[in-house]
């Protein structure tokens, strides 16, 4: 069985998904986020076919659990 795990954070999530993009299912933006950082995020998921959505803020926080967020969520 696998497991799945919320990675958050720009640095993190950048990471993963150039090193290890088949880990990834779904990359969930900050709703109004559109500066270079949060583009280039959804261009690497897009690249490697993972869905991107986009979702308020108060959405990212409880998907990371008190961490912070970044504004990004995978």
């Amino acid at each position: 069985m696998s497991r799945l795990e919320r990675v958050f954070g720009l640095h993190a999530i950048r990471a993963l998904l150039e090193r290890h993009p088949d880990r990834v299912r779904k990359l969930w933006l900050q709703e109004g986020r559109h500066d270079m950082r949060a583009e280039q995020l959804r261009a690497l998921a897009q690249k490697a076919g993972i869905p991107v959505a986009v979702r308020p803020a108060a959405e990212l926080e409880e998907m990371a659990d008190g961490g912070v967020h970044q504004g990004a969520v995978a």
